[in-house]
């Protein structure tokens, strides 16, 4: 079952370039991660309908696999052979039609100049994966970035490694760019763009209006120079015709790192962990195209760096990492208008060491779509999720139960469930409730366990409370489809 984190975020801006933004809410989506292919540094795609996880880093070996997925929950390995060896941490663009590795890491103690492409395609469609390169000097660079336009595919910056180079290490500044990516099309547009010695982008960056966007980045620490450094600006680059980077943000986001994940939704630039001597959960979005990012709620997963943030079917996906095992999150963004809420939060209440019913229903709306019910929690508990029936005065039959969850978090937010798209009936009175109940209590929670939740009495009507030990108001919440 499906885990929901929701964000509250209500925007309202003033700026030169944009007069308002609605207010909406970033939801995330814990998915389920029995075939998400475990790593970091792993790069994707999405094309031909499909997201595509490409190579990636675990235990210190980097692999050549290559898995997709039509929903983005279920993953199949590819059974194209690849022509490369294990790499992470590498540009994975998508190109007019086919999918673009551009170049490698250091991890076999080698550069691995390379560019490959291939058309997603599986047996018997598929054309295999093309050596596009197979000895690009260019290449002999690890951290760099890659992006398409959608006229042409570019890659730059990243540094050399002592010892596969004599130093002192070097920062690259450069920009190459081919407009189809073909063997002998590469040619070097742009050589000393003003980057603010973001040496270390490491993968592919998001593009609004023919601008590619690099937020943070760092220096990798070699021999000469020992130290790692994370930045905190926004840099763009443009063209063409005229191959340009400017800042746009000299001071955001406001913790300075490099590894993090970027992507774009809806025109909104998004930022999610990172590193800068520990692993980081920040989350921050740009909703002017860099010159402001506001610093969201942290993210629900453990705090991790080289995770994977990916755009497909209308949402952003997120999986990998290095503390991330086998994690896989959705965020997506919803309409406000389409949040029901109880009562305001209250946050200071306290759920007790046992069993606690929450003392607030909600009736649903006859007709609607219910995709998720929600509770305001204030720290880690354990909750049931219900949907009743009133079949009788007094009496509910559970028509949706979510399982029980351990909620660890680090503040006071909204804990929800997916119902699998529940339509409320037309006729008939329809609640959403929350069953609660501490630490230190068994696991092991149904009806029959616990028949007080469900007995007459318990719930009288929309609004009503619960008449149980330790009770306590706890605002509820369902969102429709």
């Amino acid at each position: 079952m499906q885990k929901m984190v929701r964000l509250f975020v209500a925007l309202l801006f003033s700026f030169c370039s944009i007069n308002s933004v609605a207010a909406q809410e970033l939801v995330w989506t814990q998915l389920p991660n029995t075939t998400i292919p475990t790593g970091d540094g792993i790069g994707s795609a999405e094309l031909n309908g499909k997201l595509y996880s490409i190579n990636r880093w675990y235990n210190s070996v980097s692999y050549n696999d290559v898995y997709f997925t039509t929903d983005g929950e279920t993953w199949t390995p590819s059974a194209v052979p690849r022509p490369f060896s294990g790499r992470h941490s590498t540009p994975t663009v998508v190109h007019q039609g086919r999918i673009f590795v551009i170049g490698g890491d250091f991890s076999t103690g080698a550069y691995q100049p390379q560019i490959y492409s291939w058309d997603g395609l599986e047996p018997p469609l598929s054309t295999g994966w093309r050596t596009d390169e197979s000895n690009f000097a260019a290449l002999n660079r690890v951290g760099h970035f890659g992006y398409s336009t959608g006229t042409e595919i570019c890659f730059g910056g990243g540094q050399s490694m002592t010892p596969l180079t004599a130093p002192p290490t070097k920062v690259f500044t450069d920009l190459w760019c081919s407009a189809t990516g073909a063997a002998g099309t590469w040619v070097q547009v742009a050589a000393d763009l003003p980057l603010n010695n973001k040496a270390f982008i490491s993968g592919t960056l998001p593009v609004i209006d023919g601008e590619a966007y690099l937020i943070a980045g760092g220096f990798y620490s070699t021999s000469d120079y020992p130290n790692r450094e994370w930045s905190n600006t926004v840099i763009t680059i443009r063209g063409p015709p005229d191959y340009r980077a400017r800042l746009v943000n000299p001071k955001n986001p406001s913790v300075p790192m490099f590894y993090n994940a970027t992507a774009e939704l809806n025109g909104v630039l998004v930022s999610v962990a990172g590193h800068n001597g520990v692993n980081l959960n920040t989350v921050y979005a740009s909703y002017d195209k860099g010159s402001t990012l506001v610093r969201l709620a942290d993210f629900p997963g453990p705090a991790t760096h080289a995770a994977t943030l990916k755009k497909f079917n209308g949402a952003l996906y997120l999986w990998g990492g290095i503390n991330g095992g086998q994690q896989a999150w959705r965020l997506d963004y919803i309409d406000e208008s389409k949040i029901h809420t109880g009562v305001p939060p209250n946050s200071a209440t306290n759920m007790g060491a046992q069993y606690t019913v929450c003392d607030l229903s909600q009736e649903l709306t006859p007709g609607k779509t219910v995709a998720s019910v929600g509770i305001y929690l204030n720290g880690a508990r354990q909750v049931r999720q219900r949907i009743g029936h009133r079949s009788a005065p007094g009496i509910f039959d559970t028509i949706y139960r979510a399982p029980s969850t351990t909620l660890h978090n680090g503040g006071s937010r909204y804990q929800d469930f997916p119902t699998g798209n529940f339509v409320v009936p037309d006729h008939g009175y329809y609640v959403c409730f929350t069953l609660a109940y501490g630490a230190g209590t068994p696991d092991a929670f149904v009806d029959g366990a616990y028949s007080r939740a469900m007995s007459a009495g318990d719930i009288t009507g929309n609004g009503a409370t619960f008449s149980e030990p330790n009770d306590g108001t706890f605002p509820m919440r369902w969102t429709e489809q």
